[in-house]
């Protein structure tokens, strides 16, 4: 009953040079710390969708800025905090998806919104 931001990447390679333009000190240290390639792609994808997720909520988009944290050194955060816009509370999953041709693509998926954090999120994909 109230307003979402929400974001979906296809998980593909994320770029390190990207991690390092946009990322805040916290959200690079988690995003290193990956112990490989994949890892660190996928870590980069959840903080590039919360942050996404977190700016849609309040209407602006990446042109917001990217000067907040979505991640500790130790995970992702569960409530994001900025100094421009609210705080909004966050729920990310990565999830595989089955195609209709048999292919399995792996999506980080975030929502950011107020007073959910208690609630279960169901996703159906159509």
């Amino acid at each position: 009953e109230s307003e979402v931001g929400v974001d979906i990447e296809e998980i593909g390679r994320f770029s390190s040079g990207v991690a390092r333009r946009v990322f805040t000190s916290a959200e690079l240290e988690f995003y290193e710390a990956g112990e490989n390639e994949e890892e660190r792609s996928l870590r980069g994808f959840c903080i590039w969708t919360a942050k996404e997720a977190y700016l849609k909520l309040h209407g602006v988009g990446i042109t917001g800025g990217f000067d907040f944290d979505t991640a500790e050194s130790s995970g992702m955060s569960v409530r994001i905090t900025s100094g421009k816009y609210p705080a909004a509370e966050l729920k990310s999953s990565l999830m595989d998806i089955v195609m209709d041709n048999g292919a399995v693509k792996s999506f980080s998926i975030a929502l950011c919104g107020y007073g959910f954090s208690d609630c279960p999120v169901d996703y159906h994909v159509i």
